[in-house]
Order: C-alpha cells, then sequence, then structure tokens
C-alpha cells in the first residue's frame, strides 16, 4: 500500500508539474502574441506617417498648384495617417483663411500645432477627432502621430516663407522694371568680356540705334545759270 500510494503521489506530482508547464508555455505563447501584435500595429502606424510625408513632397513639388491648393491637399492627407483616420480631420488655419478636409466637424478631442513663419506665430495645423474611442480621452493621438503633425507644420510654415519670398521677388522685379522704362535717362547693362548687352531701357535703345546709324551725307544742290 506504501508502495502504490508513493507511486500515485509521484504520479500526482509530475501531472502537476506538467500542467503547470502547460500553462507556463501558454502565457509565455500569449505574451509573445501580444508583442508581435504591438509591432505589427506600430510598423502599420509608422508606415502611414511616411506615406503622408511622401504625398506632402509631392503636393509641394507640383508646380501647378497655388499656396492655397496646397495647403487645402495637405489638409487632405493629414487623416488617413492617424490612429482613427475613418473619424479624424483635419484643418489649417493661416492668418484668415482656412483648409479643411472632407467632412470637417470640430470637436473637444482636438491637437493643434502652431505654424510658424519667419519666426512668428501665422497659424495652425488642428487635428480633431469626431467621435469618441475608447481611449480618445487619455490620447488617441501617439506621440509619433503629435511627432508627425509638428513635422507637418513646421514643413506648412517653411512653404509659406518660400512663396512669400518669392512673392515678393516677382513684386520687386516688376516694380524694378517699371522704374527703368520709364526713366528718362537711359539704362544699359551689361555682362562678361567682352560685354555683353543684357538689358537696355527704352531711351538708352533708342539712343544706341542712333548712334549706330552711318552719319547723313548732306546734299549739295547744283548751281542753276541764269539764262
Amino acid at each position: 500500500m506504501q508502495t502504490k500510494s508513493k507511486r500515485y503521489k509521484n504520479f500526482s506530482n509530475a501531472a502537476g508539474s506538467s500542467f503547470e508547464g502547460i500553462d507556463m508555455l501558454r502565457e509565455i505563447n500569449s505574451a509573445g502574441c501580444r508583442r508581435i501584435k504591438r509591432k505589427t500595429t506600430a510598423l502599420a502606424e509608422r508606415s502611414k506617417e511616411l506615406r503622408c510625408l511622401l504625398s506632402l513632397g509631392k503636393t509641394v513639388d507640383d508646380a501647378s498648384l497655388s499656396l492655397d491648393g496646397i495647403l487645402l491637399r495637405i489638409a487632405g492627407i493629414i487623416p488617413p495617417a492617424m490612429k482613427y483616420p475613418e473619424i479624424t480631420c483635419a484643418r489649417i488655419i493661416f492668418g484668415r483663411r482656412e483648409f479643411r478636409s472632407k467632412r470637417f466637424k470640430a470637436s473637444g478631442w482636438k491637437h493643434a500645432s502652431d505654424i510658424m513663419v519667419h519666426g512668428k506665430r501665422a497659424g495652425a495645423v488642428e487635428v480633431f477627432c469626431r467621435e469618441e474611442r475608447p481611449d480618445c480621452m487619455e490620447s488617441p493621438f501617439l506621440k509619433e502621430k503629435l511627432a508627425l503633425l509638428g513635422a507637418i507644420s513646421s514643413r506648412v510654415g517653411k512653404i509659406i516663407e518660400c512663396h512669400q519670398t518669392e512673392t515678393a521677388l516677382r513684386q520687386s522685379e516688376d516694380t524694378y522694371k517699371v522704374l527703368v522704362q520709364d526713366s528718362i535717362q537711359g539704362m544699359v547693362i551689361a555682362q562678361g568680356m567682352p560685354l555683353r548687352l543684357v538689358f537696355a531701357s527704352a531711351p538708352a535703345a533708342a539712343s544706341s540705334s542712333a548712334s549706330s546709324r552711318p552719319p547723313a551725307t548732306p546734299s549739295c544742290a547744283a548751281p542753276t545759270t541764269p539764262t
């Protein structure tokens, strides 16, 4: 009886250890699955952010778009990069103008990043959740999303600065041309060696044209003889 009891006890201990080992393996497997799921989700989010930045670059390079067109398109490419794209909308505020994504609706679940132009605040890039999600009250915007939003607002500021600089340069050139063309005195710009004429205002061009003509030969009338 003692031998059978001892054998049964040993079997019970072995079975218990086996069950504990199985439970441990299940926990390890479950933890591993959770880690893989988190990493897969994180990779999917990083992929969305990368596509957003690539689309932003293509938008800026599109020469057919005006500044307003660029800002409107950027507002539209922000929601797909967010955690909940189906309920996310975006708005870019520049001065008194607003550029909104589709199905825009302001809500209390919001994050914004200032647009700085020449060191001064000129507007903001805003992102809203139109509906509440289980973790919306905590933060529907991961730190990576906030970093993306900051990168977009910084890029928008540079785009506006570049546009303003180009506009000011064109206006300056137009003003300079008007002043030169309306000048009474001639103005000539030449470059290189030997000198090559680059620009000549109207008075200068007329003077140059006149000086390049051969001198007129005086005509002498034959004397008339009295009859």
